[in-house]
């Protein structure tokens, strides 16, 4: 057997790894483009209608909730993992936070009414 014909499932392999490596790069890129936009915007959104004595308590909540929400999430999403599966878990998350986006940004508009948003 020729050198290429051994070598040729190892390049394949190779191949693979660095595809997946590409779209992890990718993946972690929006991820943290994201998280980059959002974290500065909210720190404004909580501090600005906060009184100046009160800013440092805002923020320090926000952050506990923040870390708070990356601790407990891999445990409440294990029960979940283990019936449906992951795929089913995802999806399922994701059409329970849209509909809270969607309840929240209705309660919002409401509470705003005839108000000047900024």
């Amino acid at each position: 057997m020729s050198t290429a014909v051994r070598e040729a499932p190892t390049r394949a392999a190779q191949a693979i790894v660095l595809a997946a490596a590409t779209l992890v790069v990718a993946g972690l890129l929006v991820g943290g483009t994201g998280v980059g936009l959002a974290v500065p915007n909210l720190n404004l959104r909580l501090t600005e209608p906060a009184p100046p004595e009160h800013r440092g308590r805002v923020l320090s909540g926000f952050v506990a909730a923040v870390f708070l929400g990356q601790f407990l999430s891999p445990l409440a999403a294990q029960p979940l993992i283990e019936v449906p599966g992951i795929a089913d878990t995802f999806t399922s998350t994701g059409i329970v936070a849209f509909a809270g986006v969607l309840v929240a940004s209705i309660a919002v508009r409401r509470s705003h009414r005839g108000k000047e948003i900024r």
